[in-house]
């Protein structure tokens, strides 16, 4: 599970749950408080135990997602609205470090 802010705006944070491989976000209202669950999609089962926001990693403004299958880094850059660009391949030699 990770957290993080997926669109521009400040207000709280968002949580995701790959336990059943569907990602899944609540996005923070603000005061400690969250929405309904919203499910983004299945096929998540690989990247389950690594999975997390990073922030902006492409300067973009929205949050990304990172997660490690193998030794392998990939990186979803995120689109705003809960959206997400494909998985791309970073490099090897992460396993170390998850």
């Amino acid at each position: 599970m990770g957290r993080a802010g997926l669109r521009r705006r400040r207000r709280g944070r968002r949580l995701f749950s790959t336990a059943t491989g569907t990602l899944t976000v609540w996005n923070g209202r603000g005061g400690n408080t969250f929405g309904p669950a919203t499910e983004l999609g299945p096929g998540w089962e690989p990247y389950a135990a690594s999975l997390m926001s990073v922030g902006d990693v492409n300067g973009d403004g929205y949050a990304d997602l990172a997660a490690r299958q193998g030794d392998t880094l990939y990186v979803w850059n995120g689109r705003g609205a809960n959206r997400f660009g494909p998985g791309t391949a970073v490099g090897s030699g992460w396993s170390a470090y998850f």
